[in-house]
């Protein structure tokens, strides 16, 4: 089944003086229970591909087409609310707030649902627990390791209970062991039926994906 489908997509980013291509004509199709790497040298168009397919970024050109609607001529709001309907996300530098409790970031997503208090909670919970935090829901981001902060970004993109879950360079500020565990957690979730496009410089989570997607100079290769 098709997820997600990009159509001769090109970005270009303009100033007062030049213009930057950053994407040439990407053609891309994602489909359910995929399981993507996107590898390529940095500056190559990873990024603009994945704010592009996470509804962050607009195309300057060309269609995208997320489960079966036109995102191409949506406004701010209707993408963001599409994005939070659909799209789970992990980021590099995990943006949790220090703020905030655990269960009170995994629940941010959450906020703007129609659900009540109790049942944000739970579901937050329920993730924690999936991620293998259960008991530190009352514990803060700075109190815990770099891949339990990774888990608990990881455990707020899964509360949005969406099939597609977008991870850009998700094991990038973790040391071998702390990316072997994410790896493993990113294809039990891919297991479980969820769709994973991982942007990534490491080898080792790119070999263990189902597709590998290489980019250069703002192209698929």
């Amino acid at each position: 089944m098709e997820l997600m489908r990009l159509k001769d997509i090109g970005k270009i980013y303009k100033t007062k003086y030049n213009e930057t291509v950053a994407l040439h004509d990407v053609d891309l199709i994602v489909n359910k229970k995929d399981l993507i790497a996107i590898t390529g040298p940095s500056g190559c168009g990873k990024s603009t591909l994945m704010n592009i397919l996470g509804l962050i970024d607009k195309q300057t050109k060309g269609e995208y087409i997320l489960k079966g609607k036109n995102t191409s001529n949506l406004g701010d709001k209707e993408s963001s609310i599409l994005r939070n309907k659909e799209i789970g996300f992990i980021y590099q530098h995990f943006a949790l707030i220090n703020e905030l409790n655990l269960l009170e970031n995994v629940i941010i997503p959450l906020n703007i649902r129609k659900m009540s208090d109790k049942d944000k909670k739970e579901n937050g919970k329920k993730y924690l627990k999936k991620v293998g935090l259960e008991g530190l829901e009352r514990k803060y981001p700075y109190e815990l390791s770099g891949g339990q902060q990774q888990r608990v970004a990881i455990a707020r993109a899964l509360a949005q209970e969406t099939d597609i879950i977008l991870a850009d360079e998700p094991t990038g500020n973790l040391d071998e062991k702390n990316s072997e565990e994410i790896l493993k957690l990113l294809i039990e979730l891919n297991n479980d039926g969820k769709t994973v496009v991982v942007i990534t410089h490491d080898n080792n989570i790119a070999k263990h994906c189902k597709k590998i997607i290489k980019m250069k100079d703002g192209k698929i290769i």
